[in-house]
């Protein structure tokens, strides 16, 4: 009964309807039952509970998916469907190892700026637990980011408007869910641009990966963790770093907001472009 009811409701003829209320679903049921823990366990701060709402916000959307990509997509193999082939093969290693890597040398090579600039205050030594700290924030953002916009996102806006429209959208939609309202009036325009060309070059890298998610998940968590790392402490940059550059940020440097960042971007998104062309 609860089968049939929910392929008519993803079949629906009114086919956006499902798409556009699934997120807000999960998080309003993430809502409910964390609950529970906000009432009987008093010592988690509002920190921690919000943390465990999304994950069980996003257990519930990768429980789901599979059922979803069969009925709406007609796809037999949903998580190939959705961009997570096999990781064992030698090619999928290939694009993960090959995302970490131009991930660490884009930050390597804006390091490499500063170094030679006045806004360079040296090495710290970082603790282990730092660096375990980047490697599971960098995999967490990185895989459930990636499923999310690159793979359903993606996969959602392609079966409702076509591929020609399904790179920008999602993009768009990937930037405005990381806008925080406490920024400053004139930051969040380029933070906003840095993120949309960042969601349009990551959609560009799976394409280029034969539909392979795994060169995204590389890319993005390789950035994210390793850009953690070195802003909890191995790096020490100068108060007067120019944050139109470098970018922008409350207390500390996002570098996806800066100019520099979003110059490279559109340089690496025209070379895309050409290469998805030849396909």
């Amino acid at each position: 009964m609860l089968y049939s009811l929910w392929n008519k409701w993803l079949t629906q003829r009114y086919r956006w309807i499902p798409s556009i209320s699934l997120v807000p679903s999960l998080y309003f049921l993430g809502w409910l039952l964390v609950k529970p823990f906000d009432i009987y366990i008093l010592n988690l701060t509002n920190e921690d509970i919000s943390l465990i709402g999304t994950l069980i916000t996003f257990l519930a959307f990768t429980l789901i998916l599979p059922s979803w990509v069969k009925t709406r997509w007609s796809s037999l193999s949903p998580w190939n469907a959705l961009g997570l082939k096999n990781i064992i093969n030698i090619r999928e290693l290939f694009f993960l190892f090959r995302g970490l890597f131009f991930a660490f040398l884009g930050i390597a090579l804006l390091i490499l700026i500063m170094y030679f600039s006045k806004w360079f205050d040296g090495f710290s030594k970082v603790k282990i637990e730092i660096i375990l700290d980047a490697i599971f924030i960098g995999t967490i953002v990185g895989i459930a980011e990636e499923l999310i916009f690159r793979g359903w996102l993606l996969g959602e806006v392609s079966y409702l408007l076509g591929e020609k429209w399904a790179n920008v959208l999602q993009g768009i939609i990937f930037s405005l869910a990381h806008i925080r309202s406490s920024l400053n009036t004139n930051e969040p325009l380029l933070i906003y641009i840095g993120l949309l060309l960042f969601g349009i070059l990551l959609s560009f890298r799976r394409s280029l990966d034969k539909g392979s998610l795994w060169g995204a998940i590389g890319l993005h968590g390789g950035l994210v963790g390793g850009w953690f790392l070195i802003d909890n402490g191995l790096i020490n940059f100068s108060q007067h770093s120019p944050l139109w550059l470098f970018g922008v940020g409350q207390s500390n440097l996002n570098p996806i907001g800066g100019v520099g960042s979003i110059v490279f971007m559109l340089i690496v998104l025209i070379y895309q472009r050409k290469d998805l062309e030849r396909f």
